[in-house]
Formats: C-alpha cells, structure tokens, sequence
C-alpha cells in the first residue's frame, strides 16, 4: 500500500510540472504571436503604400521600411538597404 501511495505523489509531481511546462510554453507561443511579423511584398510598386517592416526588391537589391510609406526606396526617407544586389554572373562560361 506504501508503494501505491507512493507512486500515486510521484504521479501526481509529474502532472503538476508538466502543467507547468505546459503552460510556460503556451505562454512563450502567444508571446511570438504577438510579435510584428515581416512581410516581404514583392518587386516595388509606386501604387502601393506600405507599412512598417515591410521588405521590397527594387533594381536587384532588397529594402527595408521602418514606417508607412509611398516613397521609392533609394531616395531619401524610411527605406533602408538590407540586401545589396550582386553581380549578375553575365559572361562568364
């Protein structure tokens, strides 16, 4: 009988902690969740606004914005630079 109770604290111990895990994780889960995603929106286009954290191709190169804009990305304002455009691998054989 002292085995039964015995096992039926460790089980019960386990259930516990693991509840708690559980929920620590849900918690971590929602919290990325509730991040700002980014979102990458294609080849820019002068007829779109976009919004914070949002990535475009412009001339080969990817751009980042840090606030909602219309503008073109090179020229003065939001736009930043993340990935500059490589070198095309034209003529060679």
């Amino acid at each position: 009988m002292a085995y039964l109770t015995t096992a039926i604290r460790a089980l019960f111990v386990l259930l516990i902690e693991t509840a708690g895990k559980r929920n620590a994780l849900a918690e971590r889960v929602a919290a990325l969740e509730r991040r700002k995603q980014f979102r990458y929106c294609g080849v820019f286009d002068e007829t779109e606004e976009y919004e914070p954290d949002d990535f475009v191709t412009f001339q080969g190169s990817l751009w980042h914005t840090s606030a909602k804009t219309r503008a073109r990305p090179g020229t003065p304002g939001p736009w930043r630079l993340a990935a500059k455009r490589g070198r095309d691998g034209r003529g060679r054989e």
